[in-house]
């Protein structure tokens, strides 16, 4: 298994491209990330495949990243995504939230995996931060900045809420432990598509496209090759008809060429 970023620091998909191709930025935590799946047969890379053979000629680019919130999404597409220019930027994230909304400190918990910026001091190995009630009211102020963020630069933008794993013998065994894990990932979602609705937001619904599928995940939400390829499919499907339509027939979006074809993979 091959595992490599690019010089802006996507995880490469293995693919070549032209320098026509229009970028779309997948953002996200590491459902997007997809570690350990193999390069060319993750999320991201099954999507630009599904793209191009419906003759779009574009790079889809996986900035997902482990322990990844709606905070350091916010900071990474003012620091990085805007000089980018992409024709579109898709936000799939929301597992991380979770464990913010239940943190004291919220998105600035003192939680080393979960604060933007560095602590000093750090919190000493094994420090617990008080849990609380699940509020995911700073979460949607989160959102509301990123998509008054995307707008006042211009950039096309779309959410997404992540599929999870439906109740199999793997969730039964699992008890009530996986029931409530399981509800919180659904409030996180409906928080998405709560946001969108009220805000007039784009919001590809994947967590109800794929409800009750559990083949597609190698444990409760990360998924397997078979997710990455289904799923990647049908982000494909849903992006082809937001930012591609506008211009039947087309090729490569900026040129009207045939698009770069990637390198072969096994299925």
């Amino acid at each position: 298994m091959r595992f490599r970023t690019d010089a802006d620091g996507f995880i490469a998909s293995g693919f070549a491209h032209a320098p026509g191709d229009d970028d779309i930025i997948v953002l996200g935590d590491s459902v997007v990330e997809c570690m350990f799946l193999h390069e060319g047969r993750r999320l991201s890379d099954r999507c630009e495949l599904a793209l191009r053979r419906r003759g779009i000629a574009a790079r889809v680019r996986n900035g997902g990243a482990s322990g990844t919130t709606s905070l350091h999404l916010l900071n990474m597409i003012l620091a990085k995504i805007v000089p980018l220019r992409p024709r579109a930027l898709v936000i799939l994230n929301g597992v991380i939230d979770i464990d913010v909304s239940l943190k004291s400190g919220g998105f600035w918990s003192r939680d080393a995996y979960l604060n933007p910026l560095k602590c000093e001091p750090e919190p000493p190995p094994g420090a617990v931060e008080p849990l609380v009630a699940m509020d995911l009211s700073d979460r949607t102020r989160m959102l509301e900045l990123i998509g008054e963020t995307c707008d006042r630069f211009g950039l096309p933008l779309a959410f997404a809420t992540f599929a999870h794993r439906g109740r199999d013998d793997y969730a039964i065994a699992r008890g009530a432990w996986f029931e409530e894990l399981s509800a919180k990932r659904r409030a996180v979602n409906a928080n998405t598509r709560s946001y969108c609705a009220a805000a007039g937001r784009t919001c590809i619904d994947l967590e109800n496209e794929f409800a009750g599928r559990a083949d597609l995940f190698y444990d409760q939400f990360h998924l397997n090759h078979e997710g990455a390829r289904v799923i990647g499919e049908a982000l494909a499907e849903r992006l082809a008809g937001l930012f591609f339509a506008s211009v039947p027939g087309r090729l490569n979006p900026r040129d009207g060429s045939a698009p770069a074809s990637p390198a072969a993979i096994r299925s």
